[in-house]
């Protein structure tokens, strides 16, 4: 997960929350498929983690037929020190691992 960082580009959405680029989104999650190396960018308004999209994810797109998957991120807090993104990755039954 990781945010934009506009120094020209600074408003307020109205629900008060600093937007740093044009198109109103002040972070993004990338997700990279370790055996086809293939890239998902999904856009976020917010700094929180996008659970909703993190799930959906998971069970679309997770290799239902290993015995067990992984999902590794960094050990930031926005996903790794996060109860309910371990939460949701544990409940789509992935191992949550960090990375180096």
């Amino acid at each position: 997960m990781g945010f934009v960082r506009g120094s020209q580009f600074r408003q307020k959405h109205e629900d008060g929350h600093l937007v740093t680029s044009l198109d109103g989104y002040n972070s993004y999650l990338l997700i990279i498929d370790r055996a086809t190396r293939y890239l998902w960018v999904f856009l976020s308004r917010y700094k929180v983690p996008p659970l909703d999209v993190i799930k959906a994810f998971l069970n679309t797109h997770g290799a239902m037929n290993l015995p067990q998957r992984y999902m590794q991120t960094d050990e930031g807090g926005e996903l790794w020190g996060s109860h309910k993104v371990q939460q949701v990755v544990r409940d789509a039954g992935f191992i949550l691992e960090p990375t180096a």
